[in-house]
């Protein structure tokens, strides 16, 4: 790899898109923050992205790649999302098209809703 000042040139072309995996374990920064919880990182960094219309997939070569954005929540929200009945979803948006130097990041969940459906509205007000 090549660091130099606005310069970043990793020695593969894929080791921020197909080999992330392993450097998890230099993202260190939710560890200042002791009450804040994320859900398991399963996608690329998700900064800096070439703001050219036709490279939204490459990297600009002025930093180095890093997962900026990012969905934090307490422990209740946590257990929230854990507990969705269809499951969740917590991934990268626009993968292949330039949005910008940083990817949108999602988090899809369902709540399960205990108040009961009785106060529906009435379909005669409509007429």
């Amino acid at each position: 790899m090549t660091v130099e000042r606005k310069k970043f040139v990793p020695r593969s072309g894929t080791q921020f898109t197909e080999h992330y995996a392993e450097l998890l374990q230099y993202d260190l920064e939710l560890k200042a923050f002791s009450a804040l919880r994320e859900l398991p990182v399963t996608f690329q960094p998700s900064y800096p992205f070439s703001e050219e219309l036709h490279e939204g997939s490459k990297y600009m070569d002025k930093r180095c790649p890093a997962w900026c954005d990012r969905i934090v929540m307490n422990e209740p929200g946590l257990k929230l999302v854990n507990e969705s009945p269809l499951g969740c979803m917590y991934n990268m948006m626009a993968k292949g098209i330039c949005v910008g130097d940083h990817k949108p990041i999602y988090l899809f969940f369902t709540v399960a809703s205990t108040i009961p459906m009785t106060h529906l509205p009435d379909e005669s007000l409509d007429a």
